[in-house]
């Protein structure tokens, strides 16, 4: 990611915003811990951070989870059935 594109960042930083908040309003803690080796508070920290204390993210650690992790993420929880597309996705 270009640390400089300002617009790309902003996309990143909303992709994960986003997810966290429809993982934790769709699915139940207890399912969501069991099927993340880190737990779901790492979901919770990083929009946390992004949502409060974003003047001190690292840009590339945004774009390595949007590159790597929430593809994975997103696989692992749609092959455990934890997520489906048609309830997820609504």
């Amino acid at each position: 990611m270009d640390t400089e594109d300002e617009t790309l960042y902003l996309a990143a930083q909303a992709v994960i915003i986003n997810l966290a908040e429809a993982l934790e309003r769709r699915t139940p803690t207890p399912i969501l811990d069991s099927a993340l080796p880190e737990g779901s508070g790492s979901i919770r920290g990083m929009r946390n951070r992004l949502a409060h204390d974003y003047l001190f993210v690292d840009k590339g650690i945004v774009w390595d989870a949007v590159v790597r992790d929430v593809p994975a993420l997103l696989d692992r929880l749609l092959a455990e059935g934890v997520i489906t597309p048609e309830r997820f996705l609504r």
